[in-house]
């Protein structure tokens, strides 16, 4: 707006001014990273003012400005209004069990190898048309172990019994793993596979309001490591889908993300 309203100040009527600053107004206010009831209220303002002095396009002859009263209502329906960002994403993917969350493994039958560039670059914009939510793990894994060296390497000694109730849930189709307790591990699945372990991941979500491409999405890495460029250990926190019947946050949990491992089953 700095940029844009002085260079044509002079060259067009002054309510040709107040309109496109309301226009550049309302873009700037509907693209921010949180909108909340203020940025609402001075979106309406913005559009209201928009209305107001628009008329000297009709009056002079241009009549295609006429449809930003209908870009709050795409607004609204494509999400962007709602101050989406990747713990809102996390919570729509948990929710369509695209992947169990807090349960850092692929699904039984994905390859093992997921193919995305393992490099620096922790996200950004993605081009392209909206898609479903995506977790890909580094195309280059860091080593191939056991369940129960894993198990000892993270200090998480019922990781075995995680792995096989994870198993049993998949193959019961069920999306909960509560219903499993301790009189089941007769009935749990045998796991003797060898695991591949990951030092990170990407996630791909539709986040308009944050930077986007042109479809909404956004990609975000996700790291769990022992060193980050020798500055010690670096492990990313999220969020966990654990109560899917509450609306919006009220339903997640904050976890730490301690490895991430797939494997064969």
């Amino acid at each position: 707006m700095k940029v844009y309203l002085p260079a044509l100040e002079g060259y067009i009527p002054p309510k040709m001014m107040k309109t496109l600053r309301a226009f550049l107004e309302f873009c700037y206010i509907a693209r921010r990273d949180v909108i909340d009831t203020q940025s609402l209220t001075e979106l309406e303002q913005a559009l209201d003012r928009f209305h107001q002095y628009r008329t000297i396009f009709m009056e002079t002859g241009v009549r295609r400005l006429d449809k930003l009263a209908a870009s709050r209502v795409d607004f609204a329906r494509r999400g962007m209004l709602v101050g989406t960002c990747l713990s809102y994403a996390l919570y729509v993917f948990a929710e369509t069990n695209e992947v169990a969350s807090n349960n850092p493994v692929d699904h039984i039958g994905n390859d093992v190898e997921r193919n995305i560039d393992d490099d620096n670059n922790d996200g950004g914009d993605v081009p392209g048309p909206t898609v479903l939510a995506t977790v890909e793990l580094a195309k280059t894994l860091i080593r191939r172990d056991t369940a129960e060296n894993l198990a000892a390497s993270l200090d998480e000694p019922d990781l075995m019994r995680l792995i096989q109730s994870f198993l049993q849930d998949q193959l019961r189709d069920t999306l909960s793993l509560s219903n499993i307790d301790s009189s089941d591990d007769d009935d749990l699945p045998a796991f003797n596979e060898v695991i591949s372990v990951y030092n990170s991941a990407v996630a791909t979500f539709y986040a308009p309001s944050d930077l986007s491409g042109i479809g909404g999405m956004h990609r975000e890495r996700i790291r769990a490591l022992s060193s980050w460029r020798k500055e010690g250990p670096r492990y990313d926190c999220i969020f966990v889908n654990t109560d899917p019947t509450q609306n919006g946050m009220r339903g997640l949990e904050v976890a730490r993300v301690r490895a991430f491992f797939s494997f064969k089953f």
